[in-house]
């Protein structure tokens, strides 16, 4: 009689258990839970919602180009800046990022001057500065990259960055007598006229990609390349060498169009928020 009872609960109970699996192992393939954080749930979507903030900071080389270089009296030198950005966030089932915050955005130039004019040696002029600004980001897994654990993702990125200190302004402007000299001798004075000016940019765009890992469960690392692409330079530099009234020569310094930044991010999670939709 026991074992009739026994075979009878076996009969009427295991079928219920075993249609209560949740491990997506026994889902068929399409119906799989794909986030991270939820468990699978017959016929339910989880939506995973992550709030954050983030800190980053890294390298910024600042390029620029000379139209006309003085017969070789101006020289330009890179400059490598740093930079930091702090931003908060949301992440929506690891897969979008919407971010804001504030970062330091340099920019600058430099170039050296007179080094057959000035028995001092050439001279060093540097432009440029910090701007603060905001950026308006949107981010995208792109492919998990540890598909057993799900800790490490490929992503990219864009955004839209608003500068407010960006705007049209004459940042240096200077006239100087410097003498001429040829064989170690004086020939004649020179005047060299130097303007520098921030031109206005007010909004720049940003395209980036990164390799994001988590090391715990609530902080992550990244490391970043973004283009910084500005519609037009934000500095110019003209320089002029009057020897006289009717013998000119002047050249232009302008930054780049583009310029790279390498960094490394660290980002703290807050406690997910997991919603359940039906997929009937």
């Amino acid at each position: 009689m026991r074992a009739i009872f026994t075979l009878l609960f076996m009969l009427l109970f295991l079928p219920f258990c075993s249609f209560g699996q949740e491990d997506p192992y026994y889902e068929l393939p399409k119906n799989r839970n794909k986030r991270i954080d939820a468990m699978a749930m017959p016929n339910l979507d989880a939506k995973v919602i992550k709030w954050y903030i983030s800190a980053s900071g890294g390298l910024k080389p600042n390029d620029s180009y000379l139209e006309n270089d003085l017969e070789q009296l101006l020289e330009k030198r890179k400059l490598i800046n740093t930079f930091w950005d702090i931003n908060f966030g949301q992440n929506r089932n690891y897969d979008l990022y919407f971010e804001t915050g504030v970062m330091q955005n340099p920019v600058f130039t430099s170039v050296l001057f007179g080094q057959r004019l000035s028995r001092s040696g050439p001279i060093g002029l540097k432009n440029g500065k910090n701007y603060l600004s905001i950026p308006l980001r949107v981010k995208k897994r792109v492919m998990v990259l540890d598909k057993i654990t799900k800790m490490a993702f490929w992503n990219v990125g864009a955004a839209v960055v608003i500068s407010p200190g960006m705007t049209g302004k004459t940042l240096r402007s200077s006239s100087t007598n410097l003498l001429r000299i040829s064989n170690g001798v004086v020939v004649d004075t020179v005047v060299f006229n130097y303007n520098s000016q921030q031109m206005n940019v007010p909004v720049n765009f940003e395209v980036m990609t990164e390799i994001s890992g988590k090391i715990v469960e609530k902080v992550e690392i990244s490391l970043f390349v973004k283009a910084m692409i500005y519609p037009k330079s934000v500095l110019r530099s003209d320089f002029e060498l009057v020897y006289d009234p009717s013998t000119k020569m002047s050249a232009i310094q302008k930054t780049n169009n583009v310029m790279l930044q390498f960094g490394l991010n660290l980002k703290l999670n807050y406690p997910a928020v997991i919603r359940y939709e039906s997929r009937l």
